[in-house]
C-alpha cells in the first residue's frame, strides 16, 4: 500500500543528521508521531512547523490523493485546482494549507502541534528558543541562517491528540555553498500547440501561446566534493484574471462537428500569472524511475540532481517552455544548491507523486532525516536571475 500512515508536512515543501527512510509497510503498529519540516535559507528567518502523524484511517481531514486511476466512465475534466482528488493529476498539495495572506487553513490546524518546545543550536554555540505563530501555525525566532551555517533542530512535545506520547525529536542541517548560474542565450521560437497528456488525463496549461522561449545555461559546480541541486524556471506575464478558454471537445461526444467550438473570453482585473513547467532533453535531468508524467512534467524529466554529468566544475545546459498570454513578461532563473537530505526527499517525493494509490502497487519510501520522527530539515542556497522578456505581444 502507498501509505499506511499520513506523515504530513507543512506546506508540503513543492516543494524539505541521522539518515532514514521511511517505509510505509513498517509503521503498522508505530503510534502517532511527531513531524517536523524546517527549510533552511541563507538571509531569510527561520521558520519550521511541527505537526502529528496519523494513520490514514484516522485523519482529522481528507487527504488528497495525488494520482488516480480513472475506470471507464469516471472521466472527470476541469481545472487542476478544482477538488484535488477529482483530477488525475493535482497540481495544488499546498492549497489546503495556507491562504494566500499565508493564514493556516482550519484542515492544517488539525494537524498542527501548538504547545511544542522547540530550539536550535547554531555552529555548537548560539541558542535560539522558537514561538508558536497562531496565525500561519509555524515556529518562529529571530535566527537569520547564513552560509555554512550548523543548525542542530530540537522539538518535543505530544505526539497524539490524547496527550498521552510525548517525544523529542531531533536533527541536524548545515547550509550549502550558493551555486552560480549564468544565461548564455535567449530565443524565441513559433511552434504550435502539442498538448501534453502524460498518458492519462488531457492536460492543457491554460492560457499558453504558440511562442516557445529557448534558454541556454552554464551551470557552475560549487566545490569538489558530491553536489545536489535543483534548476526552477519560470516566466511570468500580466493578463485577465480569467485568461478565457474554448471548448471544441467533451468527453461524451467527442469533437464538435464541422470545427465549432464554444469560447469563454478572458475577463477580470490584470493579474499576475505564470508558469513553472519546461522542458529538456538533456541527460541532465533523466531519471529512469518516473516511468510517467505528472501535470505537464514529462515522463522520466526531473528538475531535481546530483553533479554526476559536470565536467570542469561546469555544465551547460538548454531548456525550453512555453509563454503564455499577456505582457509585461518577465524570465525567473532560480539554481539551487541542496542538501543531500531534501534531494532524496524530493526525489522520493517525485516517485510517490505518480504512484498509484492501491493495495498493489510497490512501497513508497519518503526519505526523513529526523531522529525519533518524521520530516524533513532541509536547507537551500540559490543563485536568482530576474530580467525583462524581449517578446510584448499580448496574444
Amino acid at each position: 500500500m502507498k501509505f499506511r500512515y499520513v506523515i504530513f508536512i507543512a506546506a508540503i515543501l513543492a516543494l524539505f543528521s541521522c539518515e532514514k527512510e521511511i517505509a510505509m509497510r513498517d509503521l503498522d503498529d508505530s503510534a502517532g508521531s511527531l513531524s517536523v519540516s524546517a527549510l533552511a535559507v541563507p538571509d531569510s528567518v527561520f521558520k519550521l512547523s511541527v505537526t502529528r502523524s496519523y494513520k490514514t484511517d484516522d485523519t482529522p481531514v481528507k487527504v488528497i490523493k495525488t494520482f488516480l486511476l480513472l475506470g471507464e466512465g469516471d472521466y472527470n475534466y476541469g481545472n487542476p485546482g478544482n477538488g484535488g482528488e477529482e483530477w488525475t493529476y493535482n497540481q495544488t498539495f499546498h492549497k489546503f494549507d495556507f491562504d494566500s495572506t499565508g493564514r493556516a487553513s482550519e484542515a492544517y490546524r488539525k494537524y498542527a502541534v501548538a504547545e511544542a518546545k522547540v530550539s536550535a543550536v547554531v555552529n555548537g554555540e548560539e541558542r535560539y528558543e522558537f514561538s508558536f505563530n497562531d496565525y500561519n501555525c509555524m515556529y518562529e525566532s529571530d535566527y537569520i541562517p547564513k552560509e555554512g551555517d550548523e543548525i542542530s533542530l530540537y522539538a518535543e512535545g505530544y505526539a497524539d491528540s490524547t496527550k498521552t506520547s510525548y517525544e523529542k525529536v531531533s536533527s541536524k542541517v548545515v547550509i550549502p555553498r550558493k551555486p552560480k548560474v549564468e544565461i548564455l542565450d535567449i530565443e524565441y521560437e513559433y511552434r504550435d500547440f502539442d498538448y501534453e497528456t502524460n498518458g492519462m488525463g488531457h492536460i492543457i496549461m491554460t492560457g499558453e501561446i504558440d511562442t516557445v522561449v529557448r534558454i541556454t545555461l552554464r551551470l557552475h559546480d560549487t566545490q569538489n566534493m558530491q553536489n545536489y541541486y535543483r534548476l526552477k524556471v519560470r516566466t511570468y506575464s500580466r493578463y485577465h484574471s480569467f485568461r478565457g478558454h474554448y471548448w471544441d471537445w467533451t468527453p461524451q461526444t467527442g469533437f464538435f462537428p464541422n470545427g465549432d467550438y464554444v469560447e469563454l473570453p478572458p475577463s477580470g482585473p490584470y493579474v499576475w500569472h505564470l508558469n513553472d513547467i519546461y522542458q529538456s532533453d538533456d541527460m541532465l535531468f533523466r531519471d529512469e524511475r518516473l516511468v510517467r508524467g505528472f501535470s505537464a512534467w514529462a515522463p522520466k524529466f526531473s528538475n531535481v540532481f546530483d553533479d554526476r554529468q559536470f565536467k570542469g566544475g561546469e555544465y551547460i545546459v538548454e531548456v525550453e517552455t512555453r509563454l503564455c498570454r499577456g505582457e509585461d513578461r518577465k524570465l525567473r532563473i532560480e539554481f539551487q544548491s541542496l542538501t543531500s537530505d531534501y534531494y532524496r526527499y524530493l526525489k522520493s517525493f517525485e516517485l510517490y507523486r505518480i504512484t498509484s494509490d492501491d493495495d498493489f502497487a510497490e512501497n513508497i519510501y519518503i526519505h526523513s532525516n529526523v531522529n525519533n520522527g518524521f520530516g524533513i530539515v532541509a536547507g537551500i542556497n540559490s543563485d536568482v536571475h530576474m530580467m525583462d522578456m524581449k517578446i510584448t505581444s499580448s496574444q
